[in-house]
């Protein structure tokens, strides 16, 4: 992957976001699509790739598309997600 600009910008956010198509990862950063300030904007961005792990560097959780909702309701999740950390944030 071809990173323009400063590097370390991109990975700035606490979100980060791995997917690809047909399951096979390319590897790496190769996989990596941005990172991303909420769960939901990292949600968004999964578009129609075929799987996904979303690692939150604040905790060191990785969520993976197995384990996640399949449709409409993974927004719900993600918003119910970013909701949990900002009250635990108070």
């Amino acid at each position: 992957m071809m990173m323009k600009g400063n590097v370390m910008d991109k990975f700035t956010n606490r979100y980060w976001l791995f997917a690809g198509y047909n399951y096979y990862p390319s590897g790496g950063l190769n996989d990596f699509h941005g990172s991303f300030k909420t769960m939901v904007d990292a949600v968004k961005a999964i578009g129609r790739k075929d799987w996904f792990h979303i690692l939150d560097t604040v905790t060191g959780e990785t969520h993976e598309d197995q384990y996640l909702p399949k449709d409409y309701r993974i927004t719900e999740w993600a918003e119910t997600y970013d909701d949990g950390e900002r009250n635990a944030l108070r």
